[in-house]
């Protein structure tokens, strides 16, 4: 036999040579996996913005997946006005109790970044008020004095409340953010108060060291963006992995800084169910069944349409408490896939299942 050179073995090609370009969305919508009966089902259900959830039935190795992300790139659209999601602890009533702020896709950082400048603008007047003068001399030491901090703190309150009033936010977050504003400029004058009867009582370091401590905890405001959508874009997410974490979320502690006050904070973490929100979310089915308890919760989404993310006291040791954060209305679709055995075994064992997936596409096994 002849050695093969191993340059042979690949060809080269110029890319300006090719009669098409395979980055361009039309190519893979022209591209067919030959099944036309179920592609025609695919489309015909996605493009229903109303009908049931999608289950496309075939046996192992007909290209499920890739049959169900081609239909959805050629043919989905946006089920709702896409959104960024962000979760903020409430100013005033239930602290324990996170709330979401929904805002126009493209919005949640600008949302979150205006916070953070409102309290480490806060921050920062405390700290100039400490290291501008000695434990004898930073505190505002008279009423007088205090009096001057307070108004030039409520300058700055008029002054950050307009400039956030021109972001262009809607009314649910200007709402908010007006009254982190009020939140942060209260609890500052409290702690300039508490800090001069502690100094004025023979302890000006303490005094200093409680208005330190006060200014840290500022950072507990922080509101924390848990999904960022993209304007325009259909969100399409595959979840390989349908643990129930990985579906609903789930809940982490955020540690606090060097400083001895600063805040630990439980924070929210976002899952599959939530990245599709407006969108669509594909899954096998078989990986489903196959985790205890995931079918139950994700069929009370469904049913219901409302997304609850888990916070699960045994993780932090009790830490949660009465952590309980809001529903979230849920708006997304399920693209599932399974052979015939797993179909038939939830519809026989679940009559749900057949009220939820209310479109099938069957793939040809003989091409």
């Amino acid at each position: 036999h002849t050695p093969v050179v191993p340059a042979r073995l690949r060809v080269r090609t110029d890319p300006p040579q090719l009669r098409f370009d395979p980055n361009e969305k039309s190519f893979s919508a022209r591209f067919s996996y030959h099944q036309p009966r179920a592609e025609k089902a695919l489309a015909m259900g996605i493009r229903m913005r109303n009908a049931g959830h999608i289950f496309l039935c075939g046996p192992t190795g007909t290209a499920r997946k890739a049959i169900i992300e081609a239909s959805l790139k050629q043919h989905g659209n946006p089920l709702a006005d896409l959104r960024d999601y962000v979760s903020v602890y409430p100013t005033t009533s239930e602290p324990q109790k996170p709330v979401w702020i929904p805002l126009v896709a493209g919005q949640g950082r600008s949302f979150v970044e205006n916070a953070d400048d409102s309290i480490r603008a806060c921050q920062d007047r405390v700290r100039r008020l400490v290291l501008d003068g000695g434990p004898e001399t930073a505190l505002p030491r008279n009423e007088a004095e205090r009096e001057a901090w307070i108004r030039e703190t409520d300058d700055w309150r008029e002054t950050r409340t307009r400039e956030i009033r021109q972001a262009g936010f809607e009314p649910i977050a200007l709402e908010y953010l007006e009254a982190l504003i009020e939140r942060l400029t209260e609890r500052l004058r409290r702690g300039v108060e508490l800090a001069a009867i502690q100094g004025n009582g023979g302890s000006p370091a303490q005094g200093l060291e409680r208005l330190l401590d006060e200014a840290e905890r500022l950072s507990d405001c922080r509101p924390h963006l848990i999904r960022e959508a993209t304007a325009g874009q259909v969100p399409i997410v595959f979840e390989p992995n349908p643990t129930y974490g990985n579906l609903f979320g789930f809940a982490w502690r955020e540690t606090g800084g060097a400083h001895r006050a600063a805040p630990e904070r439980i924070l929210l973490q976002a899952g599959s169910l939530l990245r599709a929100q407006g969108g669509f979310l594909i899954l096998d089915l078989e990986e489903v069944a196959a985790e205890p308890d995931v079918w139950k919760h994700l069929k009370r989404c469904l049913r219901y349409r409302q997304l609850e993310i888990p916070v699960q006291d045994q993780a932090f040791g009790g830490a949660t408490g009465l952590l309980k954060p809001e529903p979230i209305p849920f708006e997304a679709r399920l693209v599932a896939w399974g052979d015939e055995k797993l179909y038939q075994e939830f519809h026989e064992r679940d009559p749900a299942f057949g009220e939820l997936f209310t479109i099938r596409a069957d793939l040809d096994t003989q091409m």
